[in-house]
């Protein structure tokens, strides 16, 4: 019993790590997604009707 409650929370820990890494990909994606909008935003400033 005592070891199965040992591997269910060293799997959750896993799993924790692998969402945080995830979720830190996905903020990085973000941050680069704002950067290139911003950066496509200046250049189509220049074609202004």
């Amino acid at each position: 019993m005592t070891q199965d409650i040992n591997r269910n929370v060293s799997n959750m820990s896993e799993i924790i790590n692998q969402n945080v890494a995830g979720i830190s990909q996905s903020a990085m994606a973000s941050n680069e997604l704002s950067r290139l909008a911003e950066q496509q935003k200046q250049q189509l400033s220049f074609f202004k009707l």
